[in-house]
């Protein structure tokens, strides 16, 4: 008995034995038939499940580890898509949202490390022993790169760090305030650029950071006055010299060039003199005419260059100027851009500036033949036909003028223009001129001019713009010189001079306004 008690007891611990973690199989039996109930039930529920399947699971007899594999697979791949939640899966007004949190959330966390950056950035540059200031200084200036443009506080931040790490005089080694002046701001940009000026990135992200905090932000909904102030702000902060600075050293960065260039054209266009008597200090002269020469074929650098030439021709300048070679280098730029019209007006506008100084400084330029096919090709540009008419007496002094070409562009420009005071007034001088140059015994001008209507269009002008200063007093001196060397056997002819009773009368008619033929340009300064 005891032998059959103790066989019993040796069969238990056996029969415990056999169970995976020592329970009674009656128990294991138990836990394997809800874990099979439970895997059967979401079969069941999960559309897209097929009955072989179910069965396969009903009989699994798996441990509760492996549990999880069996319900992946019983899950359908449509519900296991709708468990990794995106913007894809959202409605549009939420997926942009979603996309906008997203975004902003990255710019934040972007921006707070950027900032301590900065702070450690300017707390090395204070120690002796900092070496590794190109390291640092490209590092700030990849970031400012992307965040200067959405962010002031950053620009702000970077830039006074940025001061400090390249060792700008005068700077107290601490990040500004949250809100500085634009005039600090424009300040410690400048230094910068001033101290790396051979640098071209620093240099073409200062241009770019000193155009976001004059147009940017709140003061670009500023009115005229605030954004006039704005740019008196960045004068007195000492912009033009690092500018100057930029487009004197930084010679093959286009984008760089250009930047400076329009930033100093805006200048002067905002603040006027100061700016210009500031520029020619700084030897703005020269700057511009070098930059002009090396840019001459680039026509989008070339013509906001001309725009800044344009403005520094003063009474003061002129001289200069011709001393330093414009007078050539802008009859150059004509047979480089003759068919860009800006460049062609702003050329000619400024030649006609410094045409007052002297009739002869155009002398062995060639420039008579280019302005005579200005003329023709920009027939209806009041602007080119003005200056052109301007520019043609001065340079006819010192170089022969083409009879025909010349009385040919002028009759074309009385037609086209018959009601625009400047154009008529030159035409008519340009016309007197050439009746005294070519002054012979055959009276060849006087011939030419008649016979293609020219003195016609003469007296129809005196008589609709009788009030226009020295209109009258240049057509009295044609008219006269017709009258007295008209041909008395051609009858016709001496008509069409001028012979008839109405045209003595309106020569006899006109009074001299004082006008001088000779000086007939105006100075504009």
């Amino acid at each position: 008995m005891g032998s059959q008690q103790s066989l019993h007891q040796n069969h238990g611990v056996d029969s415990r034995a056999d169970t995976p973690g020592g329970l009674p199989n009656r128990k294991r039996k138990r836990e394997t038939s809800e874990d099979v109930s439970t895997t059967s039930n979401i079969a069941e529920r999960t559309p897209g499940i097929h009955g072989d399947n179910v069965e396969k699971e009903e009989n699994l007899s798996t441990p509760s580890s492996s549990l999880s594999e069996s319900r992946d697979y019983a899950i359908s791949p449509q519900r296991r898509k709708r468990r990794r939640l995106s913007s894809r899966s959202l409605p549009p007004v939420f997926s942009r949202l979603w996309e906008v949190l997203n975004d902003r959330t990255a710019f934040w966390f972007s921006k707070y490390c950027f900032l301590n950056f900065l702070e450690m950035a300017t707390a090395r540059a204070k120690r002796t022993d900092f070496d590794s200031e190109d390291d640092v200084r490209n590092s700030i200036l990849t970031m400012l790169d992307y965040f200067q443009k959405q962010d002031l506080d950053i620009l702000r931040r970077g830039w006074s760090a940025l001061s400090i790490v390249v060792g700008c005089p005068q700077r107290p080694g601490q990040l500004p305030a949250r809100e500085s002046g634009l005039e600090e701001d424009a300040a410690i940009i400048s230094m910068v650029m001033q101290q790396c000026s051979d640098n071209d990135m620093i240099q073409l992200l200062g241009c770019r950071a000193l155009r976001v905090l004059v147009c940017g932000g709140d003061r670009s909904q500023n009115a005229s006055e605030s954004e006039s102030n704005d740019w008196n702000a960045l004068h007195q902060a000492g912009v033009l010299s690092a500018l100057t600075n930029a487009i004197r050293f930084c010679t093959e960065e286009r984008t760089v060039q250009g930047l400076c260039v329009s930033f100093v054209a805006m200048l002067i266009k905002e603040v006027g003199e100061p700016v210009k008597q500031d520029l020619l200090h700084k030897g703005g002269v020269a700057i511009i005419l070098q930059a002009c020469r090396h840019w001459q074929r680039d026509a989008g650098v070339l013509h906001t260059l001309l725009c800044v030439l344009y403005q520094l021709t003063t009474r003061s300048t002129r001289q200069s100027l011709i001393d330093n070679g414009a007078i050539t280098l802008l009859s150059c730029c004509i047979n480089v851009h003759r068919d860009n019209k800006e460049i062609v007006e702003l050329i000619l506008g400024t030649m006609n500036q410094l045409s007052i100084v002297s009739e002869t400084i155009f002398a062995g330029q060639s420039l008579v033949p280019k302005i005579l096919a200005l003329l023709e090709k920009y027939p209806d540009n009041e602007t080119v036909q003005f200056f052109g008419m301007v520019l043609l007496r001065a340079a006819g002094r010192s170089d022969p003028i083409p009879l025909q070409l010349a009385a040919k562009q002028v009759v074309a420009a009385f037609k086209s223009f018959p009601d625009t005071n400047g154009v008529l007034f030159f035409s008519c001088a340009l016309i007197w001129q050439l009746l005294q140059f070519h002054n012979n015994d055959q009276n060849e001008a006087l011939t030419l001019l008649s016979s293609n209507g020219a003195l016609d269009l003469v007296i129809d002008a005196v008589h609709r713009h009788n009030d226009v200063y020295g209109l009258g007093a240049v057509a009295h001196l044609i008219l006269t010189y017709a009258w007295e060397n008209r041909p008395m056997e051609n009858e016709a002819a001496t008509q069409a001079f001028g012979g008839s009773e109405d045209v003595v009368q309106l020569i006899s008619g006109l009074e001299d306004d004082d006008f001088v033929a000779n000086n007939g340009n105006d100075d504009n300064n």
